[in-house]
């Protein structure tokens, strides 16, 4: 195999839905054993934990520029919570969506059954 691709995946959700999201990368890594090699495609997840400090920003504003405009794809998972509003939406996991809905990159959102 000589060429690999790359598909960067932003994992979303509210702080009620850490461990979901930590699942969410789990699998994506699980999946990364069957198709890296057999497919030449490379799941990268990220999460805001992935972050480097930066200030002079609104938080959600960092996360944006730093993760969320660079990924190719994003993950959002919801359980009890929407999230912590914004500056210009109800929610981070809901503005993170919405920019990948206009950058024109797939979306999928998922509700937890662990209530």
């Amino acid at each position: 195999m000589d060429n690999v691709t790359l598909v960067r995946i932003f994992v979303s959700s509210p702080m009620d839905a850490v461990s979901e999201r930590k699942l969410i990368c789990e699998e994506i890594h699980k999946l990364n054993k069957i198709y890296t090699l057999s497919k030449g495609l490379a799941l990268i997840p990220y999460t805001s934990e992935d972050m480097f400090s930066q200030t002079g920003n609104h938080p959600q504003e960092l996360v944006n520029r730093q993760l969320v405009e660079s990924c190719d794809a994003l993950i959002a998972c919801f359980k009890n919570r929407f999230g912590t509003p914004t500056l210009n939406y109800g929610s981070g996991t809901e503005e993170e969506i919405e920019i990948h809905k206009n950058l024109g990159n797939h979306v999928a959102i998922f509700f937890s059954a662990n209530l």
